[in-house]
């Protein structure tokens, strides 16, 4: 009977396990952009008016001067991943989701408006916010548009050539106002032999920031990248530590 009773009491304790969650509210932010940190419509974009936010939203896994901490503080750089979602620049009191997708927006769409993150972005996001991409110029807006280029490419929002998916070098020159100099496509395919050589898969710690106005209803207004700063986080947690059971990633 004694044990009975334990099984029950462990059955009811797994039953009622709180299940991991598709998106997760962490507040209200400002979005911006500083000098030479952006080219054409894309990033680098500036998040910030985070101190309230706590471990929900922190620019703990960044690094100041590079990839945060830039004209604002705290604050924290980032890239669009949907090409057809706007923003104003400067846009305040946007309310924030965190998940392992983007909605609505793009020419990527997946699975009823949600477009799940692509492994190689995920890689070269964590590289670019822990200061340790290969040849990215912090503060330039050549290499800010050179890598976000990149990834409207990798998550398939258009611009690209055939053969995109086995050689990153292969885009067009004249989509969403950057140009790619012999140099850029040089500097993308060191990226991608060191992605090769890496052995990543999955998304790591990067999730994808959801952008609301305060509407109702509310108005997606942009889907950009963001790094939880540790993996023992409230955050990852709540949001799964991967997204392998839901997407086939078609870059992994």
């Amino acid at each position: 009977m004694k044990r009975l009773i334990i099984i029950g009491v462990v059955t009811l304790a797994i039953l009622t396990q709180p299940m991991p969650a598709d998106e997760v509210e962490v507040g209200w932010v400002s979005v911006d952009r500083a000098s030479n940190h952006y080219e054409g419509r894309g990033g680098e974009f500036t998040v910030f008016n985070i101190a309230d936010l706590g471990d929900n939203l922190s620019p703990a896994g960044y690094v100041a001067g590079k990839s945060s901490d830039i004209a604002h503080a705290p604050s924290f750089q980032t890239f669009c991943v949907e090409t057809d979602e706007y923003i104003n620049i400067p846009s305040h009191n946007l309310k924030a989701y965190v998940s392992e997708y983007a909605v609505k927006g793009g020419g990527g769409g997946e699975l009823d408006d949600m477009d799940y993150l692509e492994a190689p972005t995920a890689w070269l996001y964590t590289q670019f916010a822990t200061g340790q991409l290969t040849g990215y110029n912090y503060g330039t807006a050549d290499s800010a548009g050179t890598l976000q280029r990149l990834i409207w490419g990798l998550e398939s929002e258009g611009g690209i050539e055939a053969g995109f998916a086995t050689d990153w070098k292969k885009l067009s020159n004249t989509y969403c106002e950057v140009t790619l100099s012999a140099a850029d496509k040089t500097l993308i395919g060191t990226w991608q032999s060191q992605y090769a050589a890496s052995g990543w898969s999955g998304i790591g710690n990067v999730r994808v920031l959801n952008l609301y106005t305060v509407n109702s209803p509310e108005t997606p207004v942009q889907s950009q990248l963001y790094l939880v700063p540790l993996p023992g986080t409230v955050l990852l947690g709540l949001l799964g530590l991967g997204a392998a059971g839901r997407k086939l990633h078609r870059f992994v």
